[in-house]
């Protein structure tokens, strides 16, 4: 582990846990980054989170993609906004679906089963 001291030489380990030593854990230091950071698509998407650390600490990330323009992230110190799509109506979509009875179901695991296990996949025992 980065970070932690889990060793003191008059420590005991036993069943039971560590005895006869004060074990202490430091915290792990902050993230440095620099000052401007360039990384590829992937790595952002893997790692979006920490470069949205990185900027907010007032660091430069900027994304580079192959084959067009680098992308460049900044904090935007406007809040995001949501687009109003109007008051929602209870039973507005009613009719719009309509639920299968049981013998369609029945009908529809049929022609499932058979399009798997006839499926070129599964090839049937008759052939």
């Amino acid at each position: 582990m980065t970070g932690c001291s889990l060793r003191h030489p008059d420590a005991h380990f036993t069943d039971g846990g560590v005895h006869g030593a004060n074990l202490t854990i430091d915290p792990p230091a902050p993230r440095e980054y620099p000052k401007t950071m360039q990384v590829n698509l992937q790595y952002a998407e893997e790692h979006l989170a920490d470069l949205g650390d990185a900027v907010d600490a007032g660091q430069e990330v900027e994304i580079s993609r192959p084959n067009k323009p680098s992308l460049k992230l900044v904090v935007s110190h406007e809040p995001a906004t949501i687009q109003e799509t109007g008051q929602r109506i209870l039973g507005a979509g009613r009719g719009e679906l309509r639920v299968p009875s049981w013998e369609e179901w029945k009908a529809m695991d049929k022609e499932l089963a058979d399009q798997i296990n006839n499926s070129p996949l599964f090839p049937s025992d008759e052939q």
